[in-house]
């Protein structure tokens, strides 16, 4: 494949997924053009095969999803007598701003129409302290994206420690999540609600006699990123992700489609910046 292939390549991909409409689409893929001039022809190949499966989510898929979400609260109120909805967080989160707090309002705006939310059985929280959870409550934890489960996780753990609730009082309601963050919660036997499941973006689409290959590939173009920490390296803690939030991209997605890339002291943007 050469150059003007992949650019060709390039537009059909952003003309198929109508991302030419997205906000900020020229300096995306100003971008991504700098990206393809700067690699070689088989490291082009893989940068376009993980674009061809990107999800760039745009404001009107998030509603969509944000109404998906609501009917899978109201599912989850019809099985217990009284639920929290509340952000994923943790005691060490204290005082920082995270994604799951923006997504837990948008959930209370997107339901101000549901009778079921909005009888007395449903109170909308952002912190977890002090609550008593009776036996027959439960606690819904949001967020519009899981990426390694790790957050998650740890903010479960505190929860059933802290409030002396068992992991059957907690639900997950999300917007997005690595299907292998969704199999660590199931096999914590947490009940999760989730409108977008997301795979590995080299490791579950290409077969595996393939798989370490388009690895080393991808962190033989890593090493453009001279700001690269050990730990982002195919994203945090290797989960492979391919999801930006309008203009918001979790550190789980490849980091050469969210960091700075250098060639000969030059640096470029990145297409998709966190």
């Amino acid at each position: 494949m050469n150059a003007q292939d992949s650019y060709s390549r390039l537009f059909t991909i952003f003309d198929s997924k109508n991302w030419l409409k997205n906000t900020f689409s020229d300096d995306a893929l100003e971008s991504l053009v700098n990206i393809i001039d700067n690699l070689k022809s088989e490291e082009q190949a893989l940068i376009l095969d993980l674009l061809q499966r990107y999800n760039w989510i745009k404001f009107n898929e998030l509603e969509s999803g944000l109404i998906k979400t609501v009917k899978n609260i109201e599912s989850i109120l019809s099985k217990q007598k009284k639920i929290y909805v509340g952000p994923v967080t943790k005691k060490s989160d204290s005082g920082e701003m995270k994604s799951g707090f923006g997504f837990t309002y948008m959930i209370k705006s997107h339901s101000s129409r549901s009778s079921k939310i909005n009888s007395q059985n449903t109170r909308f929280i952002s912190q977890y302290e002090s609550l008593i959870i009776k036996s027959n409550e439960a606690i819904v934890i949001t967020d519009d994206y899981i990426g390694s489960g790790k957050t998650v996780t740890d903010s479960i753990d505190e929860l059933t420690r802290d409030l002396n609730i068992s992991n059957d009082q907690i639900y997950i309601a999300v917007f997005a999540a690595q299907k292998s963050a969704l199999q660590t919660l199931k096999e914590k036997k947490i009940k999760t609600y989730c409108v977008l499941q997301l795979g590995k973006g080299i490791s579950d689409f290409y077969k595996k006699e393939a798989i370490s290959e388009k690895l080393q590939l991808m962190k033989k173009i890593e090493k453009l990123l001279p700001r690269l920490k050990t730990d982002y390296s195919l994203g945090f803690r290797q989960t492979e992700a391919l999801i930006t939030f309008t203009e918001r991209t979790p550190n789980n997605t490849f980091p050469i489609f969210w960091l700075k890339h250098e060639v000969n002291g030059k640096e470029y943007t990145a297409p998709f910046p966190r």
